[in-house]
């Protein structure tokens, strides 16, 4: 093995331990399922939405996911919790939905991933509809929640009756919606464009050095044919 690839393993383990022994495992609260994610915040309304998910440490790894959590006419918050591997790998599906809504009124709480804000929309205690020059039905919030559009992500877009009925459709047979033109989601174009994640920066980086080391792996065994 040459000296430059024993370097790098041991970059690679140095990082690697550092952020296994990271505070951050000690330190933030553990989440084993989404239940518990409901447990531990018994809002109503309330409105979950997954902004991030991050894996840390080579060997001892450590899954985090950041939240932003919406309870009606309260100031939202964002908290990071640890969570197992399997939850993890599910709920890194949804970055930028809503993994968990509970009505002000309903007992019930939902648990299928939509687009942000679907809890709110065609509550006239929030906003409006509007017809626009096509024809279609979009909704609009009042000024006094003029931020949530902002923590929803949405840039320019304006949800339409027709993607809430279509969402409604999905909750009720319990089916993960991602926007009738697959806007929102870790592959959605309105999510990508306007979510500021770190989760679409390290998929990129992580694309890049693979590329990096195939390309210096591929150089070395040329050079030593």
């Amino acid at each position: 093995m040459s000296k430059i690839s024993i370097y790098l393993l041991l970059i690679l383990f140095y990082l690697g331990v550092s952020k296994s022994l990271s505070p951050t495992r000690n330190h933030t609260i553990f989440v084993k399922d989404k239940y518990a994610l409901s447990n531990l915040f018994p809002g109503r309304p309330l409105t979950i939405i997954l902004l991030d998910v991050k894996e840390v440490g080579l060997f001892m790894k450590t899954y985090l996911q950041k939240f932003l959590i919406i309870e009606g006419f309260e100031d939202s918050t964002e908290v990071t919790v640890r969570t197992p591997k399997v939850f993890f790998e599910e709920e890194k599906k949804y970055v930028g939905l809503s993994i968990l809504r509970r009505g002000e009124q309903s007992e019930e709480t939902s648990f299928t991933p939509m687009p942000p804000g679907v809890l709110f929309m065609g509550d006239p205690s929030y906003g409006y509809w509007k017809t626009a020059p096509s024809g279609k039905k979009k909704w609009y919030y009042y000024r006094a929640y003029k931020n949530l559009p902002k923590l929803f992500a949405y840039g320019a877009y304006r949800p339409t009756y027709q993607m809430l009925k279509s969402a409604r459709i999905a909750i009720k047979k319990d089916i993960p919606f991602f926007g009738l033109n697959n806007e929102f989601g870790p592959q959605g174009t309105i999510t990508k464009k306007n979510l500021k994640s770190k989760f679409f920066k390290e998929a990129t980086k992580t694309m890049q050095l693979k590329d990096i080391i195939l390309r210096k792996l591929e150089a070395h065994r040329k050079t030593n044919e």
